[in-house]
């Protein structure tokens, strides 16, 4: 009887051991999988403005977010010269959103477009 009571025990142990494992690995994929999504369109924001930068055109101060995780994000630029002389401008991209459990998560990209 004794024999019976310790392995159901542990069955329930392992049980709950796979469940929560299960679960902390659904978390964490969904994650990466938002964190991917939104680096994304980052890196497409970013290379937009770097191209409207180069031909010189006005950057839209509006870029479509992603509404499913309601994304703000925001683009910078500065011109700036270089300790050699080389004139430029640096863009920088932020995004910021609240994943599904609450948190909030923000993430940055830059680059720097010379003009010789």
């Amino acid at each position: 009887m004794l024999e019976v009571l310790v392995s159901v025990a542990l069955v329930s142990l392992l049980s709950l051991s796979l469940i929560q494992g299960g679960v902390f690995l659904q978390r964490e994929s969904k994650h990466a999988e938002q964190s991917l999504l939104v680096l994304h369109h980052m890196e497409n924001y970013l290379e937009y403005a770097r191209i409207r930068t180069i031909a010189g055109t006005a950057i839209d101060s509006q870029w479509p977010g992603l509404e499913e995780l309601s994304v703000d994000m925001s683009l910078s630029s500065s011109k700036q010269t270089s300790s050699v002389g080389v004139s430029g401008t640096k863009l920088e991209v932020a995004a910021s959103w609240v994943n599904p459990w609450g948190q909030p998560e923000s993430v940055a990209i830059s680059t720097w477009v010379a003009f010789h």
